[in-house]
């Protein structure tokens, strides 16, 4: 896959195996989070919300391993069959595998449900593939970050968003990078495009965290 086609692709697996080994267990967690947030309207067992809950306290360390592994125990009956068993995977080292398989089953949210391969699907597909390269970022051209960059604004506006999950504030974050020195097209671009759908792990935010 060149450069160009990774931009493209909406199959979010093609993108995985393309970055394999390039990519934290943290980020393709909160890859998997984003996703079942962007799909809480479809949820409807409030189990699941306490499962998303479980592991996103686990990547931000305010729950530990043990705790992951009673909540994966305790919810196994319910999440068989759904995305959700892969996001409570305790075993870090097996992140790549789970979200090889959270995007086979990435449209069925409750055991036995099943979605067909229609127009909703491939708009999913579309939206997928743009949260996990914007948690990713570009694995052909990575960024090298000027420390310089991480001005006392920026870096709050990066946490204000990261902690809200409230990301308008993008283009703003582009405009302090730049006054601090930033001239990196990548950065200000994926800050201003307005298509481009930011979520906790975003890269850039992460950058500006100093977040791996």
């Amino acid at each position: 896959m060149t450069e160009e086609k990774w931009f493209a692709e909406s199959d979010t697996r093609r993108l995985l195996g393309l970055s394999s080994g390039k990519v934290s267990a943290r980020k393709l967690r909160l890859f998997m989070v984003a996703w079942c947030r962007f799909n809480r309207e479809r949820i409807t067992v409030p189990v699941i919300f306490e499962a998303i809950e479980l592991a996103e306290r686990f990547v931000e360390g305010q729950a530990n391993k043990k705790q992951l592994e009673r909540g994966f125990e305790q919810c196994r009956g319910m999440l068989v069959g759904t995305p959700l068993g892969c996001l409570l995977w305790p075993d870090s080292k097996q992140m790549e595998d789970c979200v090889e398989l959270f995007c086979l089953n990435g449209q069925n949210w409750e055991p036995g449900r099943a979605d067909d391969h229609g127009e909703s699907y491939r708009a999913g597909q579309l939206t997928r593939s743009l949260m996990f390269r914007d948690i990713v970022g570009n694995p052909f051209r990575p960024t090298a970050f000027d420390p310089a960059w991480r001005t006392s604004t920026a870096v709050a506006l990066a946490r204000q968003m990261y902690d809200s999950r409230h990301f308008s504030a993008m283009p703003i974050l582009a405009d302090a990078l730049q006054d601090a020195g930033c001239e990196d097209e990548a950065i200000l671009m994926h800050c201003r495009d307005a298509n481009q759908p930011h979520v906790r792990g975003c890269w850039v935010c992460d950058l500006v965290l100093g977040k791996e």
